[in-house]
């Protein structure tokens, strides 16, 4: 008796548990919200769905939405990321035909083109002006980049289709400052956007490239002398930067807005060989902002793995071993499984 009220017990605090998990990480929820109204003009007026063809499910997430779509002909999902309630990056699942309100063209091109025009008047997306006529005369037979005065445009064609990235420039590029696009089998698989809720803070450059060099050999001298390296060789590339924001704990990066550019030397010195036994090392990073000269960002640069040669003893154990290894864990989960079953049989 004793026995059955503590599986009883067990499996109630399973169950609350499981239920707090999911309270957690998503609830299902109306269209209520900002976000989820904007998720849906997306997905009508921007993709062109029908949404009123579909039962809608909506989790919602911390500035995240997951959008499902379904019905008896098909099923479409949509995870969306937002930065200060703008949709920032969608990434689409489609399963049947999707049911669309608009005439999906077959060149590629012409459906981006489209794709971006609506996107720029339900969102208000003005740069998009300046990157819609980069596409004209655009070839799909191969790879390509297209630059233009304030932004470069790379064309990616491979064998699971084609994709388009525009990256803000104003003499430096903003890696993090972009519009992308992939497309697959003629739908969207991808898009991003950090153009609209990215900016510059300022364009100063008052470090020259010999003294970012200088600044990063000082900031790296305590840790080469230490290992005794020698640095042979250095590169040096200039771009606007924050540090993104983290999302397991608070932002530390430069400001208060993560999405705020600053200009920045990123200095990589070369070693004149790989030092360490089983952690290499061949080289140090620093990120110096360009502006101030203030050291950001620090660290060694290498890889893991060892010039020793393997132990074809130590091979043969581990071929041996393995296996029963994962057989037993194996094993061990499906008796766990098993249990957990019996256990809520019986509540």
């Amino acid at each position: 008796m004793k026995s059955n009220k503590k599986l009883i017990a067990m499996g109630t605090l399973l169950v609350l548990l499981l239920l707090i998990a999911g309270n957690a990480y998503g609830t299902e929820s109306s269209p209520d919200s900002h976000e989820e109204m904007s998720a849906l003009i997306f997905l009508e007026h921007v993709v062109g769905l029908d949404v009123g063809a579909y039962n809608v499910s909506i989790s919602d997430y911390t500035s995240h939405l997951k959008v499902v779509l379904s019905n008896e002909q098909s099923k479409f999902s949509a995870g969306i990321d937002f930065v200060h309630g703008r949709p920032t990056w969608i990434s689409f699942g489609v399963q049947g035909a999707p049911i669309l309100k608009v005439q999906y063209p077959d060149n590629l091109v012409d459906l981006t083109k489209d794709f971006l025009g609506r996107y720029r008047v339900h969102f208000n997306a003005t740069y998009i002006d300046e990157l819609i006529p980069m596409l004209e005369g655009i070839s799909l037979k191969g790879s390509k980049t297209v630059t233009a005065e304030g932004s470069v445009l790379e064309v990616t064609v491979d064998e699971w289709g084609v994709s388009f990235r525009w990256n803000y420039r104003n003499g430096i590029e903003a890696q993090r400052k972009v519009v992308y696009i992939s497309l697959e089998n003629g739908f969207l698989k991808t898009f991003g956007d950090t153009w609209g809720v990215t900016k510059i803070n300022n364009t100063d450059v008052n470090i020259s490239k010999e003294e970012a060099k200088r600044i990063a050999l000082e900031a790296a001298k305590d840790y080469i002398d230490r290992i005794g390296a020698e640095v042979v060789s250095i590169e040096t590339t200039l771009d606007f930067y924050n540090d993104p924001p983290c999302p397991w704990g608070n932002y530390t990066g430069r400001g208060d807005d993560p999405y705020m550019l600053y200009p920045r030397w990123s200095v990589m010195l070369y070693f004149d060989k790989a030092y360490g036994e089983y952690s290499k090392v061949d080289g140090y990073y620093v990120g110096i902002w360009a502006d101030t000269g203030e050291v950001h960002s620090s660290h060694s640069q290498g890889y893991y793995g060892s010039t020793t040669p393997l132990n074809p003893f130590h091979v043969l154990i581990a071929v041996i071993t393995i296996p029963a290894i994962l057989a037993v864990i194996v094993v061990y989960k499906k008796r766990r499984l098993n249990s957990v079953k019996t256990i809520l049989k019986k509540i």
